[in-house]
């Protein structure tokens, strides 16, 4: 056999070996504003990452043996010496042991102050040492019930070599193994022969030693697999409400997926070697289950409801502004989206604006969200009476938005019966610990009027691309083409939960799955990010504003202060100067200009709704141009922080940079002073 000829047989291991290594480190990179999270790791989550890694590393090197023990006897060439396979859990250990140095190395870097590489190296130590007992009883298990006895010598190494481990082949040759389950196999074998073909069975018809242990130690991971997905779920505990597993600090984004990769090593591993008989490549079937799985309606993604007889009571937009209790004065905020960080962000400046002056939350008359900004301002209600079991203090809320979900999604990811919209929605609803519906809120607000603002988290539906708004007010009497979720496909009567709507707000691409009601109507429609259509809540925001102009008694349109306070998570920085690219550049061209087009046109059209505002708040509604601001509170740029992440995850360092960026709102470094955007929202709040 040529190299070529083994290359071909272990492109399995060879793939999943880069996977494990430059994959995995390549994800984890500072410039990867997705995954970059995953490397933030407490001691007990690296302590589990390095085990699910060294574990990697034992499947990888049984993988690898088998192909070489008994490979080319498969495809149909002489069976050759296999080589020592020493070298072969080396080489496979390598991808293993260069992950965990990476995540050694930058652990003081997440976390400065808290996590010393000494510490993760001795735990990385102690997670080798758990998994190579484990290997070791896999393999006594093996060679006591499973294997048989072959003249005098020790059967080939798959996982370890039998040198490595003290007395093991002199127990081994001194005391005959039983044969329990050969002989059970070997009852099997001689009907499964002729389906298994060469490479499986032995010349007396049993199972070959490779093949028995492989079978061993893929049974327990799976066991482990399945035991351990199930065992893990996600509620809120702690002073922040933080959604943690069940398991408590142990489960990492990181670890669910080395857990999967691990998995999926063994069943493709699996079946690529049964296929070589007949030269079929792995590809084929796996193109086939997926479009079977994609084609099965049945595995559709759902999102809770509670159905009622007729759709809740709300108030107007106008009955809103009249029952303001900060008078005349009208404070709309807009959240744009940006994943985590604009949950951040947007609970810092909510927080931090109540911090300021008291007078803040009863100004609000409206939030509108979208994406991480819906998440964020889901959490900023906790500002709110009866919106939570217990008042929240505020420096506990400023921190609230940090609460990392990437955990919950990465396990919806890994384990295929739990749904990762459903473990998003669980967090958000278990950080807050807040679970009221629409319906209630809308009740509440009618109840006591003035107590708190609308509420409107924006989503987009997947089959036609409008904008839906999840509202605790009326949605529009003008005709602006905004969806009401109690208006579409004849959901009337049909509620949603707060952590419901902010799920379907952030459906971040991929990350979460874009949705639709359960039960309901095969009308009902699915639901994804609201950041499709618009990214900035402002498109909603001004129309529920003119909704509410529009039938304002004159009386009150005199004495009427509006502002439009939009929360943005990201920096203003300037787009990248034009350079020479190569040709793979031009495959990423097209989703760039997408994006960027997206973005550069939904700014545009918001300056643009804005404006016109403006001219219909002058020329039609009568109303002087100072009785209408508006301002934008931007993440800047502070020392020491690099640009910040799209995913669900914030490092010790980003959320100390979001509290620094609100600092210096505060207090400008280079001049002391309050920024004038910030100034002015206060000085709007306290009726200057």
């Amino acid at each position: 056999m040529t190299l070529l000829h083994w290359v071909a047989l272990l492109r399995v291991p060879i793939l999943f070996w880069l996977i494990l290594g430059p994959g995995l480190i390549l994800l984890m990179q500072p410039g990867m504003s997705l995954s970059r999270g995953f490397a933030d790791l407490t001691p007990q989550q690296f302590f589990f990452v390095a085990a699910a890694l060294w574990s990697g590393a034992v499947s990888l090197a049984a993988g690898t043996n088998l192909v070489l023990l008994y490979g080319a006897v498969r495809i149909g060439h002489t069976r050759r010496r296999a080589p020592s396979s020493g070298w072969v859990i080396l080489v496979a250990a390598l991808p293993a042991a260069a992950t965990i140095g990476y995540l050694i190395w930058t652990a003081p870097q997440l976390d400065p102050g808290h996590r010393s590489r000494p510490i993760y190296l001795l735990l990385a130590v102690a997670a080798l040492l758990l998994i190579l007992v484990a290997a070791v009883i896999l393999l006594w298990l093996a060679l006591r019930f499973a294997i048989p006895r072959s003249g005098g010598s020790t059967p080939p190494a798959v996982i370890l070599p039998m040198s490595w481990i003290p007395g093991a082949e002199k127990a081994y040759l001194a005391q005959p193994p039983t044969r329990i389950i050969h002989a059970a196999g070997k009852r099997l074998g001689w009907p499964l022969a002729r389906w298994l073909g060469p490479g499986y069975l032995d010349p007396e018809g049993g199972l070959l030693y490779g093949h028995a242990l492989s079978a061993l130690l893929m049974l327990g991971y799976s066991v482990l697999y399945i035991v351990g997905g199930r065992l893990v779920t996600f509620r809120g505990s702690g002073s922040l409400g933080e959604a943690r597993p069940v398991i408590g600090n142990s489960a990492s984004a990181l670890a669910f997926i080395v857990i999967l990769v691990t998995f999926a090593c063994w069943v493709l591993g699996a079946a690529a070697f049964f296929l070589e008989r007949w030269r079929l490549r792995l590809i084929a079937p796996i193109l086939v289950a997926a479009l079977l799985v994609a084609g099965w309606p049945d595995r559709d993604h759902y999102f809770p409801v509670i159905v009622g007889t007729a759709a809740p009571q709300r108030p107007s937009p106008t009955a809103v502004i009249l029952n303001s209790r900060s008078g005349s004065r009208v404070l709309i905020v807009a959240s744009a989206g940006g994943g985590i960080q604009a949950a951040a962000w947007t609970t810092m400046v909510m927080a931090g604006l109540q911090r300021m002056d008291s007078r803040f939350r009863d100004t609000v008359r409206l939030v509108s969200g979208v994406s991480g900004g819906s998440v964020g301002l889901f959490y900023a209600l906790r500002l709110y009476p009866g919106m939570g079991s217990k008042r929240m203090p505020l420096n506990e809320l400023s921190a609230l938005g940090g609460t990392s979900v990437m955990e919950a999604v990465a396990h919806g990811l890994a384990y295929p019966w739990s749904d990762r919209g459903q473990a998003l929605e669980d967090c958000l609803g278990a950080a807050a610990s807040n679970y009221i519906t629409l319906g209630r809120y809308a009740s509440l607000m009618l109840k006591t009027p003035g107590s708190l603002p609308g509420v409107i988290l924006n989503a987009t539906s997947v089959e036609d691309g409008s904008p839906v708004a999840f509202s605790t007010t009326t949605v529009f009497a003008n005709n602006t083409g905004l969806r009401d979720w109690f208006e579409t496909d004849g959901s009337h009567g049909i509620d949603v939960r707060l952590p419901t709507a902010a799920r379907l707000s952030a459906t971040f691409p991929y990350v979460s799955p874009s949705a639709r009601p359960w039960p309901g109507k095969p009308s009902f429609r699915h639901f994804g990010d609201g950041g499709y259509f618009d990214n900035y809540g402002l498109y909603s925001a001004m129309a529920w504003l003119e909704d509410a102009l529009g039938n304002l008694p004159p009386d009150n349109m005199d004495k009427l202060q509006v502002m439009l306070l939009a929360i943005e998570s990201f920096p203003n920085n300037p787009p990248d100067l034009p350079a020479s690219h190569g040709r793979l550049w031009q495959l990423l061209a097209p989703v760039n200009l997408l994006y960027n087009a997206r973005t550069y046109s939904q700014r545009n059209r918001d300056d643009l709704e804005v404006s016109l505002f403006r001219n219909r708040f002058q020329n039609i509604y009568g109303l002087r141009p100072e009785q209408f601001t508006s301002v934008t509170l931007r993440y800047r740029d502070t020392d020491g922080c690099a640009a910040p992440p799209l995913s669900w995850h914030l490092t010790a360092v980003e959320k100390q940079c979001v509290a620094a960026s609100w600092e210096a709102l505060q207090h400008d470094p280079k001049t002391g002073q309050t920024d004038p955007s910030l100034q002015k929202a206060l000085d709007f709040v306290a009726g200057r």
